[in-house]
C-alpha cells in the first residue's frame, strides 16, 4: 500500500499543475494508486540518495493502463479534435 506521506506529497504536486478541465484527474489517480491490486500491476522504483547532507529516498510507481480515468474519453475526443 502508499504510505499516506506518498499521497499527501503527490496531491500538492498534482495540485500545483491540474487546471480546471483536469479536476477530476487527482481523485483518479489518488484512488489508483491507493489500491492495492492495482499497484501490484506497476512497475516499481525507488531510490536512496544522499543530498543537502540528507538522505533523501524517493519511490515510484509507474503504469500505461488508463483504463481507469475517468476523463479519458475526453481527452481522447481532445486529441482528434486538435
Amino acid at each position: 500500500m502508499v504510505p499516506s506521506e506518498f499521497l499527501e506529497n503527490f496531491q500538492k504536486q498534482w495540485n500545483k499543475m491540474l487546471n480546471s478541465n483536469q479536476e477530476n484527474l487527482l481523485e483518479d489517480v489518488s484512488l489508483y494508486f491507493s489500491e492495492d491490486e492495482f499497484l501490484k500491476k506497476c512497475a516499481y522504483k525507488k531510490t536512496v540518495e544522499k543530498a543537502r547532507g540528507k538522505i533523501e529516498k524517493r519511490e515510484y510507481w509507474q503504469t500505461d493502463d488508463i483504463s481507469w480515468l475517468s476523463q479519458k474519453k475526453e481527452w481522447a475526443d481532445e486529441r482528434r479534435s486538435s
